[in-house]
Formats: structure tokens, C-alpha cells, sequence
């Protein structure tokens, strides 16, 4: 990871998330959502509420990442994700 990006993702770290994963789960409304904020910022912080229906987080990041396989994942810690666009090389 260069300097850019590292700078970008500890900004983001301190940044409140951007979009929340509520009781709806990943729903087609929010997949959409998350490919517009991913065409606007690099990197994007996503909050899992706890009344998300899934098992644990580890569930919602397999799932985020079958339903969008354009997306890489940063990191995770507790019920925070933090991805971005997946790079093509």
C-alpha cells in the first residue's frame, strides 16, 4: 500500500462510517448506494448494526463481498469494514 492510500485509509478510520448495514441486511437499495459512494472516494467505512440478520460479521463480509465482487476489503475490526474498489491489474 503506498503513502496515498494509507494516508486516505487512516482518514477514513477517523471519519464516522458512511453507510450502515441495518436489519435489511444488504439489500439492492444499498448495493446501489455503495457503488455510487465507491465511484465519488476510494475507500468507504461500513458499520454493521447489531440488529443486522446475519451471524456475525464475518457472515455480512462474505456476503458484501458475493454480492459485490468489485470491492476489496481493507480491513475489519468488530463491526467495522472498511473497502475499496478492487484494483485490476
Amino acid at each position: 500500500m503506498n503513502a496515498e492510500k494509507l494516508k486516505e485509509l487512516n482518514r477514513v478510520r477517523q471519519e464516522a462510517s458512511l453507510l450502515n448495514i441495518g436489519k435489511t441486511g444488504i439489500s439492492n437499495d444499498f448495493v446501489r448506494e455503495l457503488k455510487e459512494q465507491l465511484k465519488k472516494r476510494k475507500i468507504i467505512k461500513i458499520r454493521i448494526l447489531k440488529n443486522a440478520p446475519f451471524k456475525g460479521r464475518l457472515e455480512a463480509v462474505s456476503i458484501l463481498r458475493n454480492q459485490i465482487p468489485s470491492v476489496e476489503v481493507v480491513e475489519v475490526r468488530g463491526r467495522t469494514v472498511i473497502i475499496t474498489e478492487k484494483r485490476n491489474y
